[in-house]
């Protein structure tokens, strides 16, 4: 089949290669109108139908099947000049799922990067169905990128995950409600303002709720580019109260950050994460 992302320039006829294949051999009959009408917006209908009525008829004309796909390709009429064809929709798309859900949690500083919403296939083994926001694919669990082998065949830390906070931060962090009232106040702020650090590049909807922290799940509660210098030396202190060496810049990309009650522990550096 043609390589679609060679041909994203010409949205009909990536359409046409799409559906029709590259020689169209596994279709023979098909209603080109019902196709245009469930991949392609209203408005480009009418001219998308009359593209793929023109390439099809050109396919079946001249004799492509001993020609190689690129020669093929070569061959079809040039697309239609009209406006750019949106992906295929679905009746919720996830833009407007998020946008719904939490729209006072979007901060100004979001809408200046091309953030893409996906959904993550590791959220299936907590049988839960997320939507993350995010620009790159990671694995939730150890930090990898993110690829099919390594989803459902490599990757086998799922039970680690529940205990360890990294620079994705899809929080499940087990939290005692006895201990905030023993301990002194502001546990939670710190927490809050753990959990503002880490959330530089992602952004988890996860029983995320501004005004509650009630329950065993914590929540994010902003997204910020940067580290503050409020939450550095707040970090740096924990570290000196545990003995722990100090921490680089960015310390969020390259440790795995592990928490005893309200005290802080670094537990060592991935691979290749180091600036």
């Amino acid at each position: 089949m043609f390589d679609i992302l060679e041909v994203n320039d010409e949205p009909a006829a990536t359409l046409l290669r799409y559906w029709v294949g590259p020689l169209g051999k596994h279709i023979e009959d098909i209603n080109w109108n019902q196709v245009a009408k469930s991949e392609t917006p209203g408005r480009h209908q009418t001219t998308v139908v009359t593209y793929l009525k023109k390439a099809r008829q050109h396919l079946q004309d001249e004799n492509l099947r001993e020609l190689s796909p690129i020669e093929a390709s070569e061959k079809l009429p040039p697309p239609t000049p009209f406006g750019v064809i949106r992906p295929p929709t679905t009746r919720h798309r996830p833009e407007k799922r998020w946008k719904r859900a939490c729209p006072q949690w979007l901060p100004p500083n979001l809408r200046e990067l091309q953030w893409k919403i996906e959904a993550s296939a590791m959220a299936t083994r907590d049988r839960l169905a997320r939507w993350r926001i995010t620009r790159d694919w990671w694995c939730t669990y150890c930090g990898q990128p993110e690829t099919t082998d390594h989803v459902f065949a490599q990757c086998r830390v799922p039970k680690a995950f529940r205990r360890r906070l990294s620079w994705i931060t899809n929080l499940h962090l087990q939290l005692n409600p006895k201990n905030d009232k023993d301990r002194n106040a502001g546990a939670r702020e710190k927490l809050r303002l753990l959990y503002t650090a880490l959330g530089r590049q992602e952004l988890w909807r996860n029983r995320c709720f501004v005004d509650s922290f009630r329950g065993k799940h914590a929540p994010i509660i902003l997204m910020v580019n940067n580290v503050s210098g409020k939450a550095k030396h707040f970090f740096q202190g924990q570290l000196d109260l545990t003995n722990q060496e100090s921490f680089q810049q960015s310390w969020c990309f390259s440790g795995v950050v592990w928490l005893r009650g309200t005290d802080l522990v670094v537990r060592g550096t991935r691979a290749g994460d180091q600036p």
